[in-house]
């Protein structure tokens, strides 16, 4: 995630780390700083309970998170994010910058890179 300010690059964030992930039949997950699954496992009297094998965890996760996407959830750790203060002056709602060539609007702008 990048914060920008007043045109310049304020702050940037991996979010990976701070990402949780709950899919049907197993304990919520998350991922370290190397981008590595970690917590995940399976709930008792799901169809993983009993197994330990990491590679079949990690395929049957992936098949729950097909069959049930619906139901998956994630989420961020906001707490941990540290944001810059805003400095002055705000961008007035309604105007917009360039930023990289990209036009960017009052308020939040989602990019996939």
């Amino acid at each position: 995630m990048r914060i920008y300010q007043q045109g310049i690059l304020a702050a940037e964030h991996d979010l990976i780390p701070l990402l949780r992930l709950r899919i049907r039949g197993f304990a919520e997950m998350g991922f370290d700083d190397d981008h590595d699954h970690v917590e995940g496992d399976p709930e008792p009297d799901s169809d993983a309970d009993g197994i330990d094998d990491p590679e079949v965890l990690t395929d049957m996760r992936a098949e729950a998170l097909l069959e049930h996407h619906s139901e998956a959830g994630v989420r961020v750790e906001w707490s941990r994010v540290l944001l810059p203060a805003l400095r002055e002056p705000l961008l007035p709602e309604g105007q917009s910058v360039t930023v990289d060539g990209r036009p960017l609007s009052f308020g939040a702008n989602w990019f996939q890179g």
